[in-house]
């Protein structure tokens, strides 16, 4: 398949008979992460407990867990995008921006509503910020590729922080720190169960 550039307004060619832009694209790919980082929330128990997997799915109910459901999906859609976008520097620098971004927010907004309220955990509010991170990370994405006046950052320094990501996820899943973010909630245990 033929990759293809996508001018800053947004509008591409044709591509086997399609015209995409970024924005439908973006748009997409925050369907497909939210529909996968659902899927992803059981894989674990579907699988019946597997140690291969348990690097890319949650493994418990802690915090750090569930932020696989956006990383993850997240940085395997710029996998997928590779395949249209050319100026694959611009996408991995917004894809990495992407990951940071759509995690911390759901760090920041977990311990904010929690804390601030002195309330459990409460699911619904947790889908929520799942869903707010998903599309305001492909909407920053969104931004970052089609953006003028960026810092030119090397593909390399990119990729490598994704990975970096990627591989302390698994590390830490194993070989979680006693602090509360790798807490499961209603044991009290960490890493896998």
């Amino acid at each position: 398949m033929r990759r293809i550039a996508f001018p800053l307004d947004g509008e591409v060619g044709p591509n086997h008979g399609s015209t995409w832009s970024i924005r439908r694209a973006e748009t997409i790919g925050a369907v497909a992460v939210f529909a996968c980082g659902v899927m992803l929330h059981f894989v674990y128990d579907w699988s019946g407990g597997s140690r291969a997997l348990a690097v890319f799915v949650p493994v418990n109910e802690s915090v750090w867990e569930h932020l696989k459901l956006v990383v993850v999906p997240m940085a395997g859609f710029g996998l997928v995008e590779t395949r249209w976008v050319a100026d694959r520097r611009r996408l991995w620098w917004a894809k990495f921006a992407e990951v940071l971004a759509s995690a911390s927010f759901i760090v920041a907004f977990f311990y904010t509503y929690t804390g601030a309220l002195g309330v459990n955990s409460v699911v619904p509010v947790d889908v929520l910020s799942f869903f707010v991170a998903v599309v305001g990370g492909q909407w920053l994405s969104y931004r970052m590729i089609t953006a003028t006046g960026l810092p030119r950052v090397p593909r390399r320094v990119s990729v490598t922080g994704i990975t970096l990501v990627l591989v302390a996820f698994g590390l830490l899943t194993f070989l979680p720190p006693h602090v509360p973010l790798f807490q499961e909630m209603g044991t009290g245990t960490y890493g896998p169960s």
